[in-house]
């Protein structure tokens, strides 16, 4: 990586002498590489890491409403929470496509997508709310989510609330 020694002399000064300190601040500079995907919780939302420049210490970020975003390497570690391309909202900005047809071949793992997203346990709503209308048309929801309730009774690790807002864990 060009720049790196810069990195490693950042964090040696950020550091003051802490190995702990030291290994930290050199994580939080080289965690974040381009075609990561990144969210912002405070209100810059879903962006994706187009490049590093670890001579001058910066991320370029493209956000839905802003492209070019530059932030600081070892800032942007704490900023921005790094998300793995299955998460759901990753897969409905960068793999649309895919994402609706496994809809149609793979419902359950589509659903699993989106509980690993909350922790592992939502609801019917947000499930419903994270998949339509972007994925999934509001009128087909219901025949959808049909189908794929049926399977998820039978899945082995899926637990299924009733009511018409079941939890799912």
């Amino acid at each position: 990586l060009a720049g790196y020694e810069k990195c490693v002399g950042r964090a040696v000064e950020m550091a003051k002498g802490d190995d702990n300190n030291y290994t930290r601040e050199l994580w939080n500079q080289l965690v974040l590489q381009p075609g990561d995907w990144v969210f912002h919780d405070a209100g810059w939302g879903l962006g994706e890491v187009i490049a590093i420049d670890a001579e001058q210490g910066e991320l370029k970020i493209d956000f839905a409403n802003k492209d070019d975003h530059k932030v600081k390497l070892g800032a942007a570690a704490k900023f921005f929470r790094k998300l793995a391309t299955d998460d759901i909202m990753v897969q409905r900005a960068a793999f649309m496509d895919d994402l609706k047809q496994r809809c149609k071949t793979e419902p359950v793992s589509v659903v699993l997508a989106v509980l690993k997203g909350h922790n592992n346990k939502s609801n019917l709503k947000r499930i419903k709310a994270e998949l339509v209308p972007s994925v999934i048309d509001t009128k087909g929801w219901s025949k959808w989510w049909t189908g794929v309730r049926k399977e998820l009774a039978q899945h082995q690790y899926i637990k299924l609330g009733t009511g018409t807002n079941p939890t799912i864990d």
